[in-house]
């Protein structure tokens, strides 16, 4: 009969267990999970503006600094609309109460599961798709299978939380990709059509890493300056 440890050595192997994620992480490419880890896409949105030119935006997810970021003039100077969906009312609620004022932005509640959403919903229309979307990883890797589905040449689509296999997977059928990897949670850009982008994602993931350790990952103007000027 297989006997069984006893509490104290339980303890020690989830203790080492937690001990060794962060080497862990560095061994696999991936960065310790940034503090503030709503935010690591911050830096990649702010690139993405500066480099592309980014008029209709759907915002899977709304956020509190993602929807602040697609409606700062001073980031996003092109955009005309933002449409953003949201399957939690409370929080759809309480965003679009801070923006009610922007003629731009565009809050819509989606009933179940965001996938679902998007089967009336003209994707070709926008320039950018951000996908931030559900309370489950199930949930959103069926968002990104339903967008890969449905693929629009020349879009960009920005995943959140990229680091994450099954996202990865469900995005595989993307022609390009560009990973994000300076900060944890890690971005990642996605598209069809022209290989164009692929020289200035890379520039601009570099970018990024470079200014990783000076800049904080939610400031919006600290990265517009760097990310402009370069």
């Amino acid at each position: 009969m297989r006997s069984i440890p006893s509490k104290s050595i339980r303890r020690g192997v989830a203790r080492l267990r937690i001990l060794s994620r962060p080497l862990k992480n560095r061994l696999s490419g991936i960065a310790t999970r940034s503090i503030n880890d709503y935010a690591t896409h911050i830096p990649i949105l702010v690139g993405i503006a500066q480099r592309f030119k980014i008029r209709r935006v759907l915002e899977l997810g709304c956020g509190a600094f993602s929807t602040w970021t697609f409606l700062n003039r001073e980031i996003f100077a092109d955009l005309h609309r933002l449409d953003s969906y949201e399957t939690d009312r409370l929080w759809l609620d309480k965003t679009a109460t801070a923006f009610q004022a922007d003629h731009r932005f565009r809050p819509r509640l989606i009933s179940g599961a965001m996938a679902s959403g998007l089967r009336d919903t003209k994707l070709e229309i926008f320039d950018l798709i951000f996908v931030d979307d559900s309370s489950s990883a199930d949930e959103r890797k069926e968002t990104i299978r339903r967008l890969a589905n449905q693929p629009q040449p020349g879009q960009l689509i920005v995943i959140h939380d990229f680091e994450i296999g099954d996202y990865r997977d469900a995005a595989s059928s993307f022609e390009h990709r560009q990973i994000f990897r300076a900060f944890t949670p890690q971005t990642g850009v996605v598209w069809n059509g022209s290989p164009q982008p692929v020289a200035v994602l890379k520039k601009l993931n570099r970018q990024i890493i470079h200014h990783s350790k000076n800049i904080p990952v939610d400031d919006l103007t600290g990265w517009r300056r760097v990310l402009r000027a370069e």
